[in-house]
């Protein structure tokens, strides 16, 4: 099984850190994470009260015969992370017309 307390304490500290300053700056949108560490490719956005996931892939990925992450790992990370209050993941389908 892979270790995820090294991105769940990235995410906190960026989380805490990061959303005090947008707060204080008044911006709802900003990057929670950006592939600070190799084995979580992603970036993670937030977005007013919505979090965007997106993995990103390398060639260096793609060159060796590793299992990517699954979205059950990805999840798994949003669920112990999360703020107070959950925020639903970003769809085209709840997007205003």
């Amino acid at each position: 099984m892979l270790d995820v307390s090294a991105l769940a304490n990235r995410l906190a500290k960026n989380w805490k850190h990061y959303g005090k300053w947008a707060r204080r700056q008044g911006i709802e949108a900003w990057r929670v994470y950006d592939r600070d560490i190799p084995e979580f490719p992603w970036t993670i956005d937030r977005y007013g009260e919505r979090i965007l996931i997106t993995e990103i892939e390398s060639p260096e990925s793609q060159e060796t015969e590793e299992m990517p992450i699954s979205l059950q790992a990805q999840l798994h990370i949003r669920e112990s992370t999360a703020p107070p209050r959950p925020l639903p993941a970003a769809t085209g389908a709840d997007r205003p017309v």
